[in-house]
């Protein structure tokens, strides 16, 4: 099982941008297969692979914020698989306390 679980974090911190769409998934003939997976992957990380996708991909962002002060929080956030910033920028403000434009903006002082 473990395997499994580490191929799909390898996937997922490989191609943060990469987007999953569970209705897709869920009409899929694997779906069952696909449920199978990711049961072993909550049970190894402790976490849902829905939440898991969200932190590693904001934790890709705050590096973006950091690493590029130049990019727009629209290119970051369409980097990093959000195509909606306003729903990019909730949910960064969520996990971390603090709007990613204030974020970047603080690190470019």
């Amino acid at each position: 099982h473990q395997i499994v679980s580490d191929i799909v974090y390898i996937f997922i911190t490989a191609t943060p941008a990469v987007i999953i769409s569970f209705k897709v998934i869920s009409l899929s003939p694997y779906y069952r297969i696909y449920s199978y997976y990711i049961t072993i992957f909550k049970k190894e990380k402790g976490c849902s692979l829905s939440k898991y996708l969200t932190q590693t991909r904001l934790e890709q962002a705050k590096k973006y914020l950091t690493e590029y002060p130049d990019k727009t929080l629209i290119e970051i956030a369409e980097s990093i698989g959000y195509s909606d910033v306003y729903y990019f920028s909730k949910n960064f403000k969520k996990y971390y306390g603090i709007s990613p434009s204030k974020y970047q903006e603080e690190r470019k002082m």
